[in-house]
């Protein structure tokens, strides 16, 4: 890499930059023969420069625009359904750290999916469980990256529900790793050209061979479906809150107009009790 570097740095480019200003000149006295007046000879050189310029970065302009359309239209975060009361999933990568992250009761990791590590969050701590079948009924899948063209890499991750065979949601997120020049000349030198969506996938140096994910972003996709699970919960049990209060102000209601008719009885019956008692001294005496 440092010789490409080297060799890229002192010799293509100083001959490109000597090439284009033999073409510069060259280009100064073609309008000087053909009589072209100062502005004229000017465009002209300017024109040639221009042309210089987007010769190497050309299909790294065209490319970030289709690359620009693709964010546009394509990435992000799409739910299609949503799972209430969902206590774990799997995920290759999973750890207990997920599963308290994510607020689940458990959570199941490894590469083979019929024999799994589960983290079990119980009585306030965690129980890790070896090489147990898999209870999951919802898995969290990365795609293998896919190298659309002019230097664009798609990636997809998705949650399914494995019972119903159906995806859940999915996440699309695109890198652009620039035009010929920056991907081949200067490969690992510059990093991504651009990124939209969430950078999951990290890649060696050639920019092309997947190498791992970045998990301190890897999860877009179920936070947001948690965070819609619970704005629903909570819609929910706001709703159920508001029932209930009018069921007990109803009854309250309906308690105090009991408690009122009983006392309008209670003094009646103590007004006859006192004309009772009157009416009795009247008549002992």
């Amino acid at each position: 890499m440092e010789l490409k570097l080297f060799i890229f740095a002192f010799v293509v480019v100083p001959a490109y930059l000597l090439l284009t200003l033999v073409c510069m000149t060259w280009a100064y006295r073609w309008a000087a023969r053909r009589k072209v007046t100062v502005a004229g000879k000017s465009a002209t050189v300017l024109g040639v420069l221009i042309l210089a310029l987007a010769i190497p970065f050309g299909d790294h302009i065209v490319g970030y625009a289709y690359f620009s359309h693709l964010c546009r239209n394509e990435s992000g975060t799409k739910i299609h359904r949503m799972v209430p009361d969902v206590e774990g999933m799997w995920w290759w990568a999973a750890d207990g750290k997920t599963a308290q992250a994510l607020g689940y009761r458990f959570i199941e990791g490894g590469t083979d999916p019929h024999r799994v590590t589960r983290y079990e969050i119980k009585g306030g701590g965690m129980i890790e469980h070896k090489d147990v079948p898999m209870a999951s009924r919802y898995v969290f899948r990365s795609k293998t990256p896919e190298h659309i063209h002019m230097g664009i890499v798609r990636g997809r991750s998705t949650i399914e529900d494995l019972q119903l065979k159906e995806m859940l949601g999915e996440t699309t997120v695109f890198q652009y790793r620039g035009g010929w020049l920056a991907r081949t000349l200067l490969a690992g030198f510059g990093g991504s050209a651009g990124l939209c969506g969430t950078e999951i996938v990290q890649y060696e140096q050639n920019g092309v061979d997947a190498i791992g994910m970045d998990y301190s972003k890897m999860t877009p996709l179920l936070v947001e479906a948690v965070n819609a699970l619970r704005a629903e919960k909570d819609s929910e049990i706001r709703a159920m809150r508001a029932e209930k209060n009018s069921e007990i102000r109803a009854i309250r209601a309906k308690t105090d107009a009991e408690i009122a008719a009983l006392q309008n009885r209670l003094d009646s019956l103590e007004q006859m009790v006192a004309q009772l008692a009157s009416t009795a001294e009247e008549s002992s005496k």
